[in-house]
């Protein structure tokens, strides 16, 4: 990984170790914004900084500021298979697919709730499935031409717990000859499915198809699948083990002696495709995983992926709006992963955060003003997980306003907005986790004026510092990660206007032992520190004025930040 936490390259040590190496390395570029810019895939170089010779496969993409595509290439040993260029209406729907070199794709078509009703053919983006949706956005029906080859339902949680497909599709249509009944645990993790070939039949009177075990390091990190394959009714028949990467996405299925079955290859937004245990590409998998790509249901009649809220297609993103998306909080209702796949993972359909409907619905009550207080389901990592959402949009919406050619007055108070509404959600939520951690005073920072661009941003920085024992250290400076970033985004916007650093960019605080504490920004070339500064300005007893300045903050160009304690400062006695 670099130091913004992009993945930079990977290595398939496993793949090159065979008796005839298969070369499925990787390497990655990003611009400015982090944002995924090129994939190459063949062999690594010894210093790990680029591909050897000509990449046997590489994508290549050209973002607009909202991060939709508008350019998208891909080649083969050097050949360009695909040079694509797309264009978006003003809600950021697909309105025309162009090509210079490559197949013609079909165009999608929406609905006015933003659906995608007309959608390119995974296995064939010349042409085009038909897709309906019910009144809460979902897919109900998908029909190629004449045959209808899925219906799906769902309870009132969104859970999907019954699905009618085709199982010659999508090669040869022919009718729905399946019914799959699904079963979840409170979590939305998937245990048992049933099936039957008559839809008349209830699902407790079928015997269970298969059972998954799920792990507890990640909502969607698969351990195990076991089949029932006679008719005693158990799943007792046969068991296979899954193996998942960095994005949880599914590379290996193993018996339960250990052997590998199957090997599975993906693009790096999920185009999945199927390999032999030596990594030589099939036609179609050997086991039928239900979860391939980042653990997402890998629905086989569509090659599409059931991602809970929403449907995901590898190839065109998200088929609806996120349905928990505010307006102004990200660029584009359909964007995967803030377009970086090789670091974020979107297990709920729902920009991005991974907390489960409950706490999230906790949080948004929170948030307006319907909950003084967050429940204790809302846990700390699910608090930690929203913070790391919200910082990420801070920082985009912040870069983005560095450069404000090309957007118009609405984009740009969009984004104004954005900043202003998360950076006021972080404060609430660094006050919780403070109070949980029994801080004992908080600092509120003043406003942060900047003229960027000619556009005067005037925004009061969410940001709350809070200091909590800590012992020996005296006090502590609770750690916020990305303070640093969207400080030093600022200050450089000051400097570049004005020459030098804005004053006011300035905390203060009484601490509860009556010094007075203040933390100024500097910021150079190639650093951002925030310097922890106490001052004593009126003699109490036998003490005199002074001050002490430690270096908490010490933030590289990247969006990491690491935090020393700060020491009391040593007055000396009059």
């Amino acid at each position: 990984y670099d130091r913004a936490s992009n993945r930079s390259w990977r290595e398939n040590t496993v793949s090159k170790a065979l008796g005839t190496p298969v070369y499925l390395d990787e390497y990655y570029t990003y611009d400015g914004l982090n944002r995924l810019q090129n994939f190459d895939r063949g062999q690594l170089n010894v210093g790990k900084t680029a591909i050897s010779g000509t990449p046997f496969a590489e994508e290549d993409w050209t973002l607009d500021p909202l991060g939709n595509w508008s350019g998208y290439v891909q080649k083969t040993s050097g050949t360009t298979d695909l040079d694509q260029s797309r264009s978006v209406n003003k809600v950021n729907e697909i309105s025309n697919i162009t090509e210079t070199t490559g197949p013609s794709w079909a165009t999608p078509a929406y609905d006015r709730a933003g659906n995608m009703t007309s959608v390119p053919k995974p296995v064939d983006l010349t042409a085009s499935y038909d897709c309906t949706y019910d009144a809460w956005n979902r897919l109900a029906k998908v029909k190629d031409g004449s045959y209808t080859i899925g219906v799906y339902e769902y309870d009132a949680l969104f859970c999907r717990i019954r699905k009618q497909f085709d199982s010659n599709a999508p090669s040869e249509p022919t009718s729905i000859d399946v019914v799959e009944h699904y079963y979840y645990n409170a979590a939305w993790q998937l245990l048992e499915t049933r099936s039957a070939e008559l839809e008349s039949v209830e699902p407790e009177n079928l015997p269970p198809e298969v059972q998954h075990i799920w792990s507890i390091r990640y909502l969607d990190a698969l351990i195990l699948r076991d089949a029932n394959t006679d008719s005693n009714g158990l799943c007792d028949d046969e068991r296979l083990y899954y193996c998942s990467d960095a994005v949880m996405s599914l590379t290996a299925v193993l018996n339960s002696f250990g052997n590998v079955m199957e090997r599975m290859v993906y693009s790096t937004y999920g185009n999945t495709g199927f390999c032999d245990s030596q990594w030589q590409v099939v036609s179609s998998s050997a086991t039928q995983p239900l979860f391939t790509y980042s653990g997402y249901y890998y629905d086989t009649e569509t090659f599409f992926m059931s991602v809970r809220l929403r449907v995901y297609h590898s190839a065109l993103s998200w088929l609806q709006r996120d349905v928990l998306i505010d307006s102004n909080a990200i660029a584009s209702p359909y964007e995967y992963a803030l377009s970086s796949p090789t670091y974020f993972i979107d297990p709920f359909g729902a920009d991005g955060i991974g907390i489960p409907p409950e706490q999230t619905q906790a949080l948004n009550d929170f948030f307006k003003g319907r909950r003084v207080s967050l429940p204790n389901s809302v846990t700390d990592a699910h608090i930690r997980e929203y913070l790391a959402a919200a910082h990420e949009k801070i920082i985009f919406h912040a870069e983005r306003l560095q450069d404000t050619t090309g957007l118009s007055a609405d984009q740009i108070k969009s984004s104004l907005k954005a900043i202003d509404r998360q950076v006021s959600r972080t404060r609430m939520l660094n006050k919780t986790l403070a109070q949980r951690r029994g801080a004992v005073a908080v600092c509120t920072p003043i406003s942060v004026s900047v003229l960027s661009a000619g556009v005067l941003v005037a925004s009061t920085f969410g940001y709350d510092l809070y200091l909590s024992e800590a012992g020996e250290h005296g006090f502590e400076l609770a750690r916020n990660v990305g303070l640093c970033r969207y400080l030093q985004i600022m200050s450089q916007e000051a400097i570049d206007v004005t020459g030098e650093l804005a004053d006011r960019m300035v905390f203060r605080m009484t601490a509860p032992d009556g010094l007075e504490y203040t933390v100024r920004v500097h910021h150079d070339e190639n650093q951002c520190q925030c310097y922890w500064v106490v001052s004593h300005t009126e003699e109490q007893g036998n003490w005199i004025s002074g001050s002490y300045r430690a270096t908490v903050y010490d933030v590289p160009l990247s969006r990491k930040c690491k935090a020393t304690p700060p020491r009391r400062p040593n007055f000396q006695c009059k």
